[in-house]
C-alpha cells in the first residue's frame, strides 16, 4: 500500500526508513501502484498542491494510518512548523516551501 501523508511522524510501531525524495520518484511510485494508494491528507490546500504536483487527484481524507511491512508513504512536509489552529492556503504553503520524502516500513 502507498499512503500520502502530510507528516513524517511514524504512524505505528515498526522499523522504518525515511529519506528525502523528489517529485519524479513520487510520481513513479504512484503510477506503479495506481490502485493501491490512499490519501491521508487532512487539509484541502495540501491536497490541492499534491494533486497538481503529482498529476493525480488527491482527496482530503482525515484518517489514521496503520502501515504494514513494506508499505510506503509519500510525505509532503512543510519546511516550517506553523502555529496551532492555523490553516494555510496554497499561496502560503508555496511561500513556506516543502520537501517530498519517502518512508518505508521495513518490518
Amino acid at each position: 500500500m502507498i499512503y500520502l501523508l502530510n507528516s513524517s511522524i511514524i504512524p505505528n510501531e515498526g522499523d522504518y526508513r525515511l529519506a528525502n525524495s523528489n517529485l519524479h520518484e513520487a510520481i513513479d511510485i504512484l503510477m506503479e501502484n495506481e490502485y493501491n494508494c490512499i490519501s491521508a491528507i487532512g487539509h484541502k490546500a495540501t491536497a490541492d498542491i499534491l494533486s497538481t504536483l503529482l498529476c493525480v487527484d488527491v482527496p482530503v481524507n482525515r484518517i489514521a494510518v496503520k502501515m504494514e511491512p513494506w508499505d510506503k508513504a509519500i510525505i509532503f512536509k512543510l519546511k516550517e512548523r506553523i502555529e496551532e489552529g492555523r490553516v494555510l492556503n496554497v499561496t502560503e504553503i508555496n511561500k513556506i516551501g516543502y520537501d517530498i520524502m519517502l518512508m518505508v516500513r521495513l518490518k
